[in-house]
C-alpha cells in the first residue's frame, strides 16, 4: 500500500479521512522547499488524482534534495500508475536512502520494498506498522496483503472486514475501501469459497453501483462459479461505470469468460479482433491468450510455435508480459508436446536467469527459482527420471523457505509426491500432494489432479469428484496455467465412472470431445476415446455435430 504518502496526505485532507500519523514537516528533508514541494506532490496525487504532476513534484523535491528518502518513495508510488520500470528504480534510491531518515520513515520503506520484493520478513514489518498506526486504512490493507500471501485467508479477510465497517467512502488516486473489496473477492477465491466470493463482489457493486472495477470483479467471481453469462452481463455493467475499461480491455476480458465457459469460437473472435485493432501491449495480452486456447484445443505444437514466434519478437518492445512468464508458458507446451527432456532443460535454465528488476529482491529471486526447478521436475517425472526429481525436491524445498508466498513453501511437498507415486507408495504421495495444495482454484493445480488421479486408481473416486470439481474452478493462469481445463473434465469423467454415474462422466466426456477432436497426436486420440465412451451412454450424450469414430484411431 502507499502507506506513508496517504499518511501524509491526510495533513492536507479533509476532516472524514484525516490522520496525524505523519505530516509533511516531520519527513527528513533539508530545505523548507523540500517539503512545500512534497507537499504540492501529494495534494496533486490525493486531491487531483493527477499522478504525471504529483510524480514531476516529488522528483523535482528530490533534485531539490538528493538524500530525501521519502522525496524517491513518493515518487516510486506516483509513478506506479504512469511507468513500472522508473517506480522500481526510484524505489531502490528510497531504500538506499533510507539509512539516514526516522525510524517511521525507515520502516514505511522498507515494508513496501519487501512486500514488493516477495520478501519473508514483509508479514513483520506489515505487524510493526499496524502495531504503530492500527487505524491507518493503508497500513491495514498492506497488512491483510502480507497475511493473504501466507495463506492464513481468515486472517487477512478479519482485516479487510475492518476497513468495510469503518474506512470512509473516499475516492481519489487510492481508494481503501474499493481496495478492501476487491481483496476480499480475491480472498475468498483464494480460500476455495466461491460463493461467498460472488456475494462479496455483489455487495461491492450495490455499494458502489457506478464502479466498473466492481462490476469486473463481480464477474470474475461469477466466472469461477461457472456462470458465464452471468459473467458477461457484468462486464456489460462495467462498461456502462466508470472507469470502464477501454475496448481491447472489455474484449480481452470477454475472451477469457469465453475460454473458461469452452466456447472456443468466440475467444478466438474477440482475440483476433484485439489483435488486429488494439494497442501494443492488448497486443501482446491477445497472443497470450490466444497460445493457452489453442493448449485448450490439444495443439500444444501450434501454441508452441506462437509463444517462439509472434510472442518473442514483441519481448524486445519492452511490454508487460515478455520474459519469465513467456519461457514458462514455452517451458509448459513442450512437455505438453511430448518434448519432456526439452522442457526440463528449459526450466532448469529459467531457473538461473536473474531479471534486472529481480535486483536485491532476494526473495523474488528464491520464488521464481523455486517455481521454474518445480516445472523441471514435472518435466522430469513425466520423462521417468524420478533420480533427478527427489534431488531437486531438496533444491527447491531450501530456496522455497526464501520466499514469502506459501506455495513456495510446500512444492517440494509436490515433487517428493511424485517420486512416491511411481514409487508404489500412493498414500504417501497423496499425503503430500495434498501439503502442497493450500487452494484448490487459485493454488498450484498440478498436485491437485495428481491426488484425484491417484485416489480413482486406489478405489477412492468418490473422494476426489469434490476435489476435482473446485479445481476446474479456478483461474486460468498464474498458477493454475500448468494443467488445462479439458484435462481437468478427463480427470472428472474417469471419477464419474468410477462411482457409476454415466449421466455426470458423459457432460465431461463430451466437454474433452469438443476441447480436442481437432487436437494434435495424443490429443486427438483421447478425443476419440472421449467419443468411444459417449457411445456406451446413448446418443443424449454425444456431442452436437461430431460422428463417433469409425474403427481405429483417428489421426491428426
Amino acid at each position: 500500500g502507499a502507506l506513508a504518502i496517504v499518511a501524509l496526505a491526510r495533513a492536507h485532507a479533509p476532516a472524514t479521512v484525516r490522520s496525524d500519523v505523519l505530516d509533511p514537516a516531520a519527513i527528513t528533508a533539508r530545505s523548507p522547499l523540500t517539503r512545500r514541494l512534497f507537499a504540492e506532490g501529494l495534494t496533486r496525487l490525493y486531491h487531483e488524482s493527477d499522478p504525471v504532476e504529483a510524480a514531476r513534484l516529488f522528483e523535482s523535491a528530490l533534485r531539490e534534495d538528493s538524500s530525501c528518502a521519502m522525496c524517491a518513495y513518493a515518487a516510486a508510488r506516483a509513478d506506479v500508475a504512469v511507468d513500472m520500470g522508473l517506480s522500481r528504480r526510484l524505489l531502490r534510491t528510497a531504500v538506499r536512502l533510507s539509512g539516514r531518515v526516522s525510524p517511521v520513515e525507515r520502516l514505511v520503506i522498507r515494508q513496501w520494498w519487501a512486500s514488493l520484493g516477495n520478501a519473508p520478513e514483509h508479514l513483520a514489518l506489515a505487524d510493526s506498522l499496524a502495531a504503530r498506526f492500527p487505524d491507518d486504512p493503508e497500513v491495514v490493507l498492506a497488512r491483510g496483503g502480507a497475511l493473504e500471501v501466507e495463506g492464513r485467508f481468515a486472517d487477512a479477510l478479519a482485516c479487510y472486514a475492518r476497513l468495510l465497517r469503518e474506512a470512509p467512502a473516499v475516492r481519489g488516486f487510492t481508494c481503501p475501501r474499493c481496495e478492501a473489496y476487491a481483496a476480499v473477492v480475491r480472498t475468498y477465491g483464494a480460500a476455495d469459497s466461491i460463493d461467498a466470493a460472488v456475494r462479496a463482489a455483489q455487495e461491492w457493486t450495490r455499494s458502489e453501483p457506478r464502479s466498473a472495477a466492481a462490476w469486473m470483479g463481480l464477474a470474475s467471481a461469477l466466472s469461477l462459479a461457472d456462470r458465464p453469462d452471468a459473467a458477461l452481463a457484468a462486464v456489460d455493467a462495467a462498461e456502462q461505470g466508470e472507469g470502464r475499461p477501454g475496448v481491447g480491455a472489455d474484449l480481452l476480458a470477454r475472451a477469457v469468460l469465453a475460454l473458461r465457459a469452452e466456447r472456443y469460437a468466440a475467444a478466438d473472435t474477440a482475440l483476433g479482433v484485439v489483435a488486429a485493432n488494439g494497442t501494443p501491449v492488448e497486443r501482446q495480452a491477445a497472443l497470450w491468450w490466444r497460445a493457452i486456447g489453442l493448449r485448450y484445443r490439444g495443439r500444444p505444437r501450434e501454441a508452441l510455435a506462437l509463444v517462439q514466434g509472434p510472442l518473442r519478437w514483441s519481448e524486445g518492445r519492452g511490454l508487460a508480459l515478455a520474459g519469465y512468464p513467456h519461457t514458462l508458458l514455452e517451458g509448459q507446451l513442450l512437455l505438453e508436446s511430448g518434448r519432456a527432456r526439452d522442457a526440463a532443460a528449459l526450466f532448469r535454465a529459467l531457473s538461473v536467469q536473474r531479471e534486472p528488476e529481480d535486483s536485491g529482491m532476494p526473495g523474488m529471486i528464491a520464488r521464481k527459482r523455486a517455481w521454474a526447478l518445480t516445472h523441471a521436475g514435472t518435466a522430469l517425472a513425466a520423462a521417468g527420471d524420478t533420480g533427478a526429481v527427489s534431488a531437486l525436491a531438496d533444491t527447491v524445498e531450501r530456496e522455497g523457505r526464501g520466499s514469502a508466498l506459501a506455495r513456495d513453501h510446500h512444492l517440494h511437498d509436490y515433487l517428493r509426491g511424485l517420486v512416491w507415486a511411481a514409487g508404489g507408495e500412493p498414500d504417501r504421495a497423496r499425503a503430500a500432494f495434498r501439503r502442497a495444495t493450500l487452494s484448490r482454484t487459485h493454488g498450484y493445480t498440478r498436485p491437485s489432479l495428481a491426488e484425484a488421479q491417484l485416489l480413482v486408481a486406489t478405489g477412492r473416486a468418490r473422494e476426489a469428484i469434490p476435489l476435482l470439481t473446485l479445481t476446474l474452478r479456478g483461474e486460468l493462469e498464474a498458477s493454475n496455467l500448468y494443467v488445462t481445463r479439458p484435462e481437468l473434465h478427463e480427470a472428472l469423467a474417469r471419477a464419474y465412472e468410477a462411482v457409476g454415474r454415466p449421466d455426470s462422466a458423459g457432460m465431461h466426456w463430451r466437454a474433452v470431445a469438443n476441447a480436442w477432436g481437432a487436437g494434435e497426436g495424443g490429443y486427438g486420440a483421447r478425443a476419440d476415446t472421449a467419443l468411444v465412451h459417449l457411445a456406451r451412454y446413448g446418443p443424449r450424450t454425444a456431442p452436437a455435430g461430431r460422428a463417433r469414430p469409425r474403427g481405429g484411431v483417428r489421426r491428426p
